[in-house]
């Protein structure tokens, strides 16, 4: 009786590696897909100055106090994000009020917002 040990252990004779290739290609592939991806989203974030999560713009040039960046944050949502808005209308309070802290103008920008949507 003889046995045909040809096959043998597929580790050995590398059936094996020839099974397990094409699927350890497919994924690298696709992972390194993934990763050019991910780079391209970040990419194009930053050239567009896009803000990441968690980032709240400092308006630069003001000078008046801190102002806490919920009420910076609100005051931006409230307008779409239009920081030209904000500034505009952060201006006219400031002209119409004067030497007021800088968080009470966010404030009160905030609250005329909110008074002329309700109305």
């Amino acid at each position: 009786m003889t046995v045909n040990c040809s096959l043998g252990h597929p580790k050995r004779n590398g059936q094996f590696l020839q099974a397990f290739y094409p699927a350890a290609m497919d994924l690298s592939v696709l992972l390194a897909v993934a990763i050019a991806l991910a780079i391209l989203f970040w990419w194009r974030q930053r050239q567009r100055g896009g803000r990441i999560r968690g980032k709240v713009p400092t308006f630069a040039g003001r000078v008046g106090g801190p102002v806490q960046s919920g009420t910076r944050r609100l005051l931006l949502r409230l307008v779409g994000g239009n920081r030209g808005t904000a500034e505009r209308l952060l201006s006219q309070v400031r002209q119409r009020y004067p030497g007021k802290p800088e968080q009470w103008y966010w404030e009160k920008a905030i609250y005329d917002i909110q008074r002329d949507r309700r109305s």
